[in-house]
C-alpha cells in the first residue's frame, strides 16, 4: 500500500488486515488483483488495453466502483482467459478477491447499493491430484545441495522441512527459535490468517534442523557480523544474518 492507493482500496485493504487478520501477503495479493481490475475498466473504457500495465487508477473513487457494470466484469475474465492465460485458479482468486471488495463496500461501508459481481459465478475448478516428487526425486534434490557451500546445513534443512512438513514458503520463512519445542519434535507454525497449527518432527527433520542449529551461529560469526537483536529468533537466516526472505 502507498499514497498513489485509491482511498476506496485503502479502506478495503485496511479492513482485510486489522479486522479480518489477514496476512501481509494475502493483502498484497488483494491489492494487486484489485489494481489489475481497474486498469482493465479504465483501459477498456478508453481503448487503450495495449497499455494497461501503465494505466493510472488515479480516478478511481467512489463514483467509479459504484459505475462498474457486471458486463464489463464478465469482460475482465474474458480477458484474463483470452490475453492473460489465466487458467480457472487464477481467474478464480482474481474474482474472489473482487467480490470481497465489493461485497466490504456494499455490506460494511456502505459506499454503493448495488455489487456488481454478486451473481456471477466462480469458473469451474478442474479436479487434479496433487503433485508431489517421488522418492527417488526427494533424493536427488536434498543430494543437489552443494556440500562445499557454507549454507550447506541451513540449505539441507529447508529442503528437509519442505519434503516433510507440508507448510508453505511464507511458513517457512517465518520459523522463529521459540517455535521449537525443547526436544524437537515439535514446530508452532503460524499459517494463513495467523492460524496456528501444530507440526510434528520426524528423524530426517530433527538430524537436519541440529546439524543447521550447530553451525548456525558460528557460520553468523564467520561472516563477520553479529546477528542483530532483532533477528536473533529467527531459525534461517540469509549471508547477512538477517532473516531468510520469502
Amino acid at each position: 500500500m502507498d499514497s498513489a492507493t485509491p482511498t476506496v482500496l485503502l479502506q478495503f485493504l485496511s479492513y482485510k488486515s486489522a479486522l479480518q487478520n489477514c496476512s501481509k501477503n494475502t493483502v498484497s495479493e488483494y491489492e494487486l488483483d484489485i489494481i489489475l481490475f481497474f486498469r482493465f475498466i479504465i483501459a477498456n473504457r478508453c481503448g487503450k488495453l495495449d497499455e494497461l500495465d501503465t494505466i493510472s487508477i488515479d480516478e478511481v473513487d467512489e463514483d467509479f466502483i459504484a459505475g462498474v457494470r457486471t458486463d464489463e466484469v464478465y469482460a475482465y475474465l474474458l480477458y484474463l482467459t483470452n490475453v492473460r492465460g489465466n487458467k480457472a485458479n487464477s481467474r478464480a482468486r482474481r474474482l474472489s478477491a473482487i467480490k470481497a471488495f465489493y461485497k466490504y463496500h456494499t455490506a460494511k461501508s456502505h459506499i454503493i447499493k448495488v455489487n456488481p459481481v454478486a451473481d456471477i459465478e466462480a469458473p469451474k475448478l478442474p479436479k487434479t491430484l496433487p503433485k508431489f516428487l517421488s522418492l527417488e526425486e526427494s533424493k536427488k534434490l536434498l543430494e543437489s545441495v552443494d556440500r562445499s557451500s557454507p549454507t550447506f546445513e541451513r540449505d539441507y534443512c529447508i529442503l528437509t522441512f519442505f519434503l516433510n512438513c507440508g507448510m508453505r514458503l511464507s511458513e517457512l520463512v517465518g520459523i522463529n527459535l521459540t517455535d521449537i519445542n525443547d526436544s524437537m519434535t515439535m514446530l508452532t507454525v503460524i499459517g494463513k490468517g495467523s492460524k496456528q497449527r501444530i507440526v510434528y518432527l520426524n528423524d530426517a527433520c530433527r538430524r537436519s534442523l541440529i546439524d543447521y542449529l550447530s553451525v548456525r551461529e558460528k557460520n553468523a560469526h564467520e561472516r563477520g557480523r553479529t546477528i542483530p537483536v532483532t533477528e536473533k529468533n529467527a531459525l534461517f537466516l540469509s549471508s547477512r544474518n538477517q532473516r531468510v526472505s520469502d
